[in-house]
């Protein structure tokens, strides 16, 4: 809602934040808003703005007028603690902020006026875009400017106010009377009035708008109520100019007089056939539409799609809105049954209602009697009769006043022609059900499907399955109409898998329906028929693509020169999409597949092509994947991937081992990049079904099986991952294939790592380190490296981590490879928080999260997020850090990394505890702790318990506090994480304290403060806790194992 809405056409009116303003001490006040808002364009100054309203004061009497004004006028709108304010004061000048968050209907009339003004069009009175704008000016018009608001003793003020009221109504009045001639024109005269009596209401010595008035009563056969409108006429032109009506109006009023009131004025002509249901959707469509048949250089506009697509109907729809804009009618002529192009002329002829002279050739008189014409022809299906396009260039030639607007299956290739291509309707995609307010598909099959059965009623369990249909058929009228139709017989489940496994199901039984729109496959079959030999080979072999294609595949795979493609892009059966990519509508792809599976070895052979194809275009972009080609590789196959994995399928049904493991790689690295960790585990499920125990295969199989593995780790499936990675690696080392062991070896480090095992952690990224040198891995040394540094992190040797980052760093930077150099970035981002240089950590997390954007890396997107909210948190920034961490929450649901969830839920309770709301802290420690204890993650079990102890304590309950450190501290020990093991000491030395065991407290915390293990802000905290809590800790305490060892035995249930 916008925050302030100012009213000045009619009385004054302003609301803010919805509610009346009334709290205004002066008219002054109303004064000085009003001319403030209006003259927004400058500053003001003081002693000018002091004079407008004060013009018979002293100078200084009025300067002091004009604070008090100003303090009032601030006041009662709220303005002196926003951060965008609605006034910008100075000592000097005075302006109002058109930056601010604000509404006033003069600027808005203004700019309506200012936009017809502008645009480009044929005729203002005309022009169906500048009409809609006129109508917004026609209802922000209340009534005139500051209507009924005065300042008596300021006459410079109301000076200024005259002349914006005067220009303010004379455009009112100019809309007005090009609104009532718009509806006259149409017969719309109820309407029409309407316009007309607000002219009359406004300027009641307006004779141009009596005659109006009397016009349109006498056009709905009120010819009473017209001549009585005479005698107002006649009554306010004596009373307010002294002068009798003009003859044109004596002669207006006779006519009516004896006539019987339908031949005074012209009503609208048109032919345009009336649809037995309903418009939907579209509007989008149509303001577009009316834009360009507004436009003077646009005459001849063709409507191009495919069979089905709606084109007719929107062409009826866009010429029903332009009844009255032409002069001589808007027509509709259907061309479907017209044989040959010479028949053209006559079938126009007829639909205009023009007779031939039999002496003169018809095309010579046709052409002179549109000459002097202004008119919309709609021609309908020009696909079947291209040959007479040249007779449209001979009207647009010939006629200047007439707009062809033309509906085809093809393009008609003149030079005159503006192309306009016809989608589907809108409808939701993927799962998005939630989109269904705006879906004009999913409310065509609603209305459709209640029409063919009353009881129809779209139910929640129906919805997806109505969504699907509407996906299938990507939107089209027809097929959502067809589909729609089955209801009383089908469930919307079973018609959506009727429509995957053939056409068939959508076809009408309706008697009166044409009969090439009684089923899609009619429909299709009409196109199909108008192609050449050559151009449905290429036509059914595109059938093989998902997703769309690139020219150079279809050459490849189809066989299709740019010749043929563009043939098949200008008969809608091909859709360009960009400037280098094509695609099919589905349904037309499903027709295609059809005609290629009626011969099995064409069927076949291009599959095979297909698949052979996207083998290698995988393999081309594999390097380009580790380098700094990167970011387009992973775009490259995001655009292909549907293909890709079409052809995979292919590959593992039909036994080809070399296509999938060509393709092998690229598709991991795609799949864990952009972290579609489930998609991938499928796909490389496939290949492990197909060749297990197939010692002929082992290396795809021990392959798809460690990719598998390494997607499961992202998901916290640490289980099912060792057991893909431990068998692999077997694998692996039976063929002694030394990159892919590299891989296992640090996937399973990566496991060890998140399930606390920090000694099997290093062991496994050792390995791996001594692996990679020798055989020169650079992806396998930046990881073993950073998993190195990550350990010695979280056992608290922070400068040996710190250098083995670094190295690990560099090795990335050298390679170009943004996925080695983020995680050892981040990695440093956290020793920079722990040693307190937020600042550094700040920088460190800003470029990691940019380069996981670059990448569409959302696992990272979201660990960043995180790790930039725990520093915004540690500075205090708790609004900030929690919009962070629920940005990072959303990620991680998204994408199923449950890790990261736990680590976010806990991080949302930490900052939600900051601000005192304990309970709804611990709903998030709980929800955390549960997703920790399912996927095993120690860090994110131990930080949940540690936060639920500190809020068990800060609202009293001990018992439960204790538990709650007790079972942290023992995986703290367990797995010798530190910082942690330190966190956790600080929150007990809390504990101890307020149950009297002030000695050991203040132990813990000296302990905290001084141990190198400890991050800066649990030094930080545990001072501030020695301080506040006056404790005094020892000069010397003992090993941290040994203080938490007693800690631990003394908090224990025994």
């Amino acid at each position: 809602m916008t925050r302030l809405m100012i009213s000045l056409l009619g009385p004054l009116q302003v609301a803010l934040n919805g509610e009346p303003v009334t709290g205004f001490a002066t008219d002054k006040a109303r004064a000085l808003l009003a001319y403030l808002a209006v003259e927004a364009d400058r500053p003001h100054r003081r002693d000018a703005l002091a004079g407008l309203l004060w013009p018979d004061q002293p100078q200084r009497k009025a300067r002091q007028n004009l604070r008090q004004a100003l303090s009032h006028l601030r006041q009662a709108l709220g303005d002196r603690d926003d951060a965008v304010p609605f006034l910008r004061v100075s000592r000097q000048t005075v302006q109002f902020n058109l930056e601010s968050d604000h509404w006033l209907d003069v600027a808005a009339f203004t700019a309506l006026a200012e936009a017809c003004r502008r645009h480009r069009h044929r005729r203002l009175e005309t022009c169906l875009p500048c009409l809609r704008r006129m109508e917004k000016m026609a209802q922000l018009y209340r009534g005139d400017f500051l209507e009924q608001f005065f300042l008596a003793d300021s006459d410079v003020f109301e000076e200024w106010a005259l002349l914006e009221r005067e220009w303010l109504r004379r455009q009112a009045v100019r809309v007005l009377s090009h609104l009532a001639d718009y509806y006259e024109r149409r017969g719309d005269y109820e309407r029409g009035r309407y316009y007309a009596w607000r002219q009359v209401e406004l300027e009641p010595w307006r004779e141009e708008a009596h005659r109006q008035l009397m016009r349109l009563l006498a056009l709905d056969g009120q010819r009473s109520a017209a001549l009585a409108q005479y005698e107002a006429c006649r009554r306010a032109l004596a009373e307010e100019l002294g002068i009798e009506p003009t003859a044109e109006t004596v002669a207006l009023y006779e006519r009516i007089s004896e006539s019987a009131g339908r031949q005074v004025g012209e009503s609208a002509i048109a032919n345009l056939p009336l649809s037995p249901t309903s418009f939907v959707g579209r509007q989008e469509e149509l303001a577009e539409l009316a834009e360009l048949l507004a436009n003077p250089d646009c005459r001849l506009l063709t409507l191009v799609g495919p069979g089905g697509i709606g084109k007719t109907r929107l062409a009826l729809q866009a010429a029903a809105a332009h009844i009255g804009a032409f002069a001589h009618g808007v027509y509709f002529v259907p061309l479907t049954s017209v044989s040959s192009p010479e028949l053209i002329v006559p079938t126009i002829a007829e639909a205009i209602a023009f007779s031939f002279d039999s002496h003169r050739d018809p095309k010579e008189q046709f052409l002179d009697y549109l000459r002097e014409k202004e008119m919309l022809l709609v021609l309908d299906s020009l696909e079947h009769i291209l040959e007479g396009a040249e007779l449209l260039v001979g009207i647009l030639r010939y006629a200047p006043g007439v707009v062809l607007l033309a509906t085809s299956r093809e393009r008609l290739n003149l030079r005159e022609e503006w192309v306009y291509a016809v989608e589907g309707l809108t409808y939701p995609e993927g799962e998005a059900v939630g989109e269904l307010g705006t879906s004009s598909a999913i409310d065509l099959f609603r209305q459709r499907a209640r029409q063919a059965y009353r009881r129809f009623s779209l139910a929640e369990t129906e919805i997806p399955h109505v969504v699907r249909i509407c996906q299938l058929v990507e939107g089209m009228p027809l097929g959502v109409e067809l589909a729609a139709a089955w209801v009383a017989v089908r469930s919307c489940g079973g018609i959506a898998q009727e429509i995957e496994r053939n056409l068939d199901i959508l076809r009408a039984r309706l008697r009166n329906v044409p009969e090439r729109q009684r089923s899609v496959r009619a429909t299709f079959e009409h196109s199909w028929n108008l192609l050449s030999g050559q151009e449905r080979a290429v036509f059914r072999k595109l059938s093989v693509f998902r997703g769309g294609f690139r020219a150079k595949a279809a050459e490849q795979v189809a066989g299709a020169s740019l010749a043929v493609l563009s043939a098949l892009v200008d008969k809608s059966l091909v859709r360009r999409v960009s400037s280098e990519r094509y695609d099919m509508h589905e349904l037309l792809r499903q027709y295609a597949a059809e005609k290629l599976q009626a011969d099995p070895q064409e069927h076949n052979e291009t599959q095979r092509h297909h698949a052979r194809y996207f083998a290698a275009f995988l393999e081309q972009q594999r390097e380009h994947l580790k380098g700094a080609k990167q970011k387009q590789a992973l775009l490259e196959i995001g655009l292909e991937i549907e293909n890709a994995r079409h052809a995979w399928r292919l590959a593992v049904a039909r036994g080809y081992a070399h296509l999938v493991e060509q393709s092998l790689e690229s598709l991991y690295h795609f799949y864990d990049v952009r972290s579609r960790f489930r998609e991938g585990i499928e796909l490389f499920a496939q290949a492990v079904e197909r060749w297990r125990g197939d010692s002929q295969q082992a290396r795809i199989f021990g392959k798809a099986l460690s990719y598998q593995g390494a997607l499961y780790r992202h998901l916290g499936l640490h289980r099912l991952a060792r057991t893909c990675l431990e068998r692999s690696l077997g694998i692996f080392e039976r063929l002694r294939m030394q990159t892919e062991q590299v891989f296992c070896l640090i996937n399973l480090a990566e496991v060890s790592r998140h399930q606390g095992k920090y000694e099997e952690a290093e062991q496994l990224a050792r390995k791996g380190l001594t692996l990679s040198w020798q055989i020169e891995d650079c992806w396998g040394m930046a990881r073993s490296l950073l998993l190195l540094g990550l350990i010695r992190y979280r056992t608290g040797d922070v400068d040996q981590a710190q250098a083995l980052l670094e190295e690990s760093l560099a090795i990335g930077r050298e390679s170009g490879d943004q996925r080695l150099i983020m995680p050892s970035l981040n990695a440093l981002g956290d020793v920079a928080c722990h040693r307190g240089d937020y600042t550094k950590a700040q920088v460190l997390f800003e470029e990691c999260l940019a380069l996981s954007r670059e990448l569409g890396d959302q696992f990272n997107v979201a660990v960043h997020l995180n790790n930039l909210g725990t520093v915004l948190h540690v500075l205090g920034k708790y609004a900030e850090a929690r919009s962070f961490y629920q940005e990072s929450l959303e990620t991680c649901r998204k994408i199923g990394d449950q890790k990261g969830q736990a680590i976010a839920l806990s991080n949302l309770g930490e900052v939600t505890h900051a601000l005192g709301a304990y309970s709804e802290a611990q709903e998030y420690y709980q929800a955390g702790l549960t997703i920790g204890r399912e996927v095993g993650d120690q860090w994110a079990t131990m930080a949940c318990l540690n936060n639920l102890g500190e809020t068990a304590c800060a609202l009293g309950d001990y018992e439960k506090a204790t538990a709650h450190f007790a079972e942290a501290l023992k995986i703290a020990t367990d797995t010798q994480t530190l910082a942690m093991l330190l966190k956790i000491l600080v929150n007990l030395a809390v504990l101890l304290a307020r149950r009297g065991q002030r000695g050991q407290a203040a132990e813990l915390l000296g302990l905290a403060r001084r141990h190198p293990a400890s991050e800066q802000a649990t030094q930080e905290k545990a001072e501030r806790l020695l301080d506040e809590m006056g404790l005094t800790p020892p000069d010397s305490v003992p090993p941290l194992d040994a203080v938490a060892a007693e800690v631990l035995a003394g908090i224990s249930p025994h």
